[in-house]
């Protein structure tokens, strides 16, 4: 018997197959043969030999070899292995079509937006090039927001969930691939299992398209959507790391939609164009509870899209998993609120600061922050209500140390008289936490300023012991603490009073004392109050307050 290599025969990696043109008949694996790329330990079939695909048992007979390359020219045979398989059903009578668009880098791959796939143990799916399932000719590829490689499977969506509960109609969405292709080319798509088996597969006929009808055809069309937010993993894209305990009313994510010339554009997940299905009753309380998502985008009656949409045409899906984990002390922050007066005619205004966990810095966020969309507008001479506001902010806006996340939060601010009103004692109140059991802040205190140089500030309040004062200036702000690793709010050493750009701090037992600030203060402008904590390092930031000077 001759065992020989093929002589001139080298694949890409510069080996070569070995072949056996006098050998006996043989039945090889598909993966053994060579194809025309790899070479080493590879080989050349004989003319009439078998080859079996191992994942699904077909069964193909090597009908030619090529009289220059000798790849081999295999053609399907009828002996197979019976095995079942969950239909597809095509919107084509012909074939299967997978849609090639490239018209932008990395290109599109998209399987027929109508094909079904019927099964609840399908999990994700492959495309490789021609007709066998052949590891080195995938071809689907899969990246993340960042445009980062993130594997060659394709997490299969459920379809239809927003008309009834749907645990195994999937369809294919969206995918790239760096491989040139041609219309009419094979390639074969296989569906697998969580645990890789290969549930079905079929042959389809590339179609170099965009996919879009003649009459739209300047009209832009939607690639994928995606969900942006600062608890999304950063290897996977589809999973939100969620912080346990973390109120889930400022999770606050935004859709992405992207199309296929690059543009993007954001809207707020609040059940208008974008829906996130799967948090009704949700609880962060159990680290690594795992909840399955869907993040829904309601197209406009204008709109086309390559990404897998429902059996409706109205929506686009994309499955994400919940994950709680371990909580992000740089996100656990909190908006301090305060009225501040203007006039007469027009009242009030308010002044916001936000402090975080870190307990090393407080943020001046007046500028910054808005009132959310469901919330009542501020009427700063509304007298004697409560008003109910929820305030928003975004993060990346207060300092680079944030990603993109928007902090929402409800604070009740009561006016109750005009500050000029010099025989009222109670002019505002503030409760920064709703629903609270804490009393309001705010409560019959201010900052007294003596007549001639308006330079000496008293903030005592006629409080008689330094625990009432606590009790009255900083549990009433309900300091943000860590309910895990503490039972309360720390204990203040001391306080920090600011007017513009002046600072003085002193021990908190000092409280009474008078404070003597270089500037003029006018009446009825605000003082700052900043609880700190001394440290052999540093002092920490724990809350901070407001008093109206009168």
């Amino acid at each position: 018997m001759n065992n020989s290599n093929a002589v001139g025969i080298v694949g890409v990696d510069g080996a070569t197959p070995l072949y056996q043109p006098d050998g006996r008949w043989n039945m090889w694996s598909i993966h053994e043969i060579y194809r025309g790329n790899i070479g080493a330990n590879k080989f050349i079939p004989k003319v009439n030999d078998y080859v079996i695909e191992p994942e699904t048992g077909l069964m193909y007979i090597v009908t030619d070899l090529h009289n220059v390359t000798f790849i081999p020219e295999l053609s399907p045979i009828t002996i197979q292995k019976n095995i079942e398989v969950d239909k597809l059903l095509s919107s084509t009578n012909d074939n299967y079509r997978v849609y090639y668009d490239k018209s932008i880098y990395p290109y599109t791959l998209s399987v027929d937006g109508l094909l079904r796939i019927y099964s609840s143990s399908a999990s994700f799916a492959r495309i490789y090039k021609g007709p066998f399932i052949d590891s080195s000719e995938i071809i689907s590829r899969m990246f993340d927001n960042s445009g980062n490689f993130v594997g060659h499977d394709i997490p299969l969506q459920l379809v239809a969930f927003n008309r009834h509960d749907n645990y195994a109609i999937k369809t294919i969405p969206t995918a790239n691939t760096h491989a040139e292709l041609s219309s009419g080319e094979v390639v074969t798509v296989v569906v697998f299992s969580s645990s890789g088996k290969v549930v079905t597969r079929v042959s389809c006929i590339v179609d170099e398209t965009t996919f879009i009808a003649q009459a739209y055809a300047e009209q832009k069309y939607i690639t994928n959507i995606f969900i942006k937010s600062v608890f999304i993993d950063d290897t996977q894209v589809n999973q939100i790391n969620f912080p346990v305990n973390f109120n889930l009313n400022s999770f606050n994510p935004i859709g992405v939609v992207q199309y296929n010339d690059g543009s993007q554009v954001e809207y707020p997940v609040d059940g208008d164009k974008f829906r996130l299905y799967g948090t009704d009753m949700f609880l962060s309380s159990i680290v690594g509870h795992r909840v399955p998502l869907v993040l829904s985008y309601r197209l406009s009656p204008n709109e086309s899209a390559l990404a897998s949409v429902t059996s409706d045409g109205h929506f686009i899906t994309k499955p994400y998993t919940l994950l709680v984990s371990n909580p992000n002390r740089s996100y656990n922050v909190k908006l301090f609120v305060y009225p501040v007066w203007i006039d007469q005619i027009n009242g009030y205004k308010y002044k916001a600061f936000l402090m975080s966990l870190d307990r090393n810095v407080v943020f001046d966020v007046t500028e910054l922050i808005g009132l959310s969309n469901n919330s009542m507008a501020f009427n700063g001479t509304s007298y004697g209500i409560t008003q109910r506001l929820t305030f928003s902010v975004n993060l990346s806006n207060v300092s680079s140390i944030y990603n993109h996340f928007v902090h929402a939060q409800t604070i009740d601010i009561v006016l109750r008289n005009r500050a000029n009103d010099i025989s009222a004692t109670n002019i505002w109140e503030v409760s920064s936490q709703v629903p609270t059991n804490v009393a309001f802040f705010g409560t019959n205190l201010r900052a007294s300023i003596d007549d001639v140089t308006r330079t000496r500030i008293n903030i005592g309040n006629n409080i008689s012991t330094v625990q009432e004062f606590i009790d009255r200036l900083y549990t009433t702000t309900e300091p943000l603490y860590n309910h895990i690793t503490e039972l309360s709010p720390p204990t203040p050493t001391h306080i920090e009073v600011r007017y513009l750009e002046e600072r003085r701090v002193i021990p908190i037992e000092n409280y009474d004392r008078e404070i003597v600030f270089n500037s003029s203060i006018p009446l009825f402008s605000n003082i700052d109050i900043v609880f700190l904590k001394e440290t052999p390092n540093n002092f920490l930031m724990l809350s901070v307050a407001s008093l109206t000077v009168r």
